[in-house]
């Protein structure tokens, strides 16, 4: 722009001038209002995006909490349940024991009754029988038939 282009008196511009002038001004301010609209919305997502981020990351930490928490309780609900199994068999396992001992004894005793140790019954034989008085599978201290 040179000297001859400049104006001092504003009532020397032409028509077009002004019109231009008031247009340019104009559209400037209206590009000055859509970078600042522009730039509120930049800054509401700037904002927004990381708070949404992590409420639905708050959400996952919770929904894997609750399942962390329902295999805790079904793993201890299943342990619980093998246990009770256990001691169950465990328990009909000493009702079977001590059945067979009571069983062996009797036998034993009626066995001892009825046949009198006698030559052809070996010695070995009838100590490995036993009579179970001692919770021995095999009788060692020989009090079983009037050993001892």
């Amino acid at each position: 722009m040179g000297l001859k282009d400049f104006h001092s008196d504003a009532s020397a511009l032409s028509e077009e001038d002004e019109d231009s002038i008031a247009s340019s001004s104009y559209l400037q301010e209206l590009n000055t209002l859509k970078i600042d609209k522009l730039s509120n919305r930049v800054s509401i997502i700037s904002i927004m995006l990381p708070v949404l981020i992590g409420v639905v990351m708050f959400f996952i930490y919770l929904d894997i909490k609750e399942q962390v928490v329902d295999a805790d309780i079904s793993k201890t609900s299943q342990v619980e349940t093998l246990t009770r199994r256990a001691e169950e068999k465990l328990n009909a396992l000493d009702v079977r024991i001590a059945k067979n001992r009571f069983d062996l004894v009797k036998n034993c005793r009626i066995w001892k009754k009825s046949c009198n140790p006698s030559k052809s019954v070996s010695k070995t034989y009838r100590l490995q029988i036993g009579c179970g008085c001692h919770g021995y599978t095999y009788c060692t201290t020989g009090c079983c038939f009037g050993q001892a």
